[in-house]
């Protein structure tokens, strides 16, 4: 992973968690996100496809992240193994025809515990 993308996640991380109401303030963040990676995927019969490659940790008992449709949008929950650690291809977007390229888009990752949640925003670039 390139240190740019690193230092991009971390402050990601660091303002997720100072700037949501709620969020656990301990020496442990409640969610920390080790892989964050944008793909736009073209699929054979014509439509286009938006992954994010994540991956992370929480402190909490939930994780999910915000997916979009064709004006359809929800949160997916996030498996998470024994340790509270995630990794997941996710689908954020989808489109019946190609997106005209560039495309960039965000989705919200959250974290929820007993005692509050925290969220953190991610944004893709531009996609091609």
């Amino acid at each position: 992973m390139n240190i740019k993308l690193i230092r991009i996640l971390f402050v990601l991380v660091v303002m997720g968690t100072l700037l949501v109401p709620g969020c656990k303030q301990s020496g442990d963040s409640m969610l920390t996100l080790s892989k964050a990676q944008w793909k736009l995927v073209h699929l054979a019969n014509g439509s286009d496809e938006v992954h994010l490659q994540i991956s992370g940790a929480t402190t909490g008992f939930k994780v999910t992240v915000k997916i979009f449709g064709d004006g359809w949008n929800n949160n997916q929950e996030l498996p998470l193994n024994e340790e509270k650690k995630f990794t997941k291809d996710v689908v954020i977007a989808f489109s019946y025809v190609p997106y005209a390229t560039p495309v960039k888009f965000t989705t919200v990752v959250t974290a929820y515990a007993n005692d509050g949640m925290v969220s953190i925003n991610l944004s893709s670039g531009d996609l091609y």
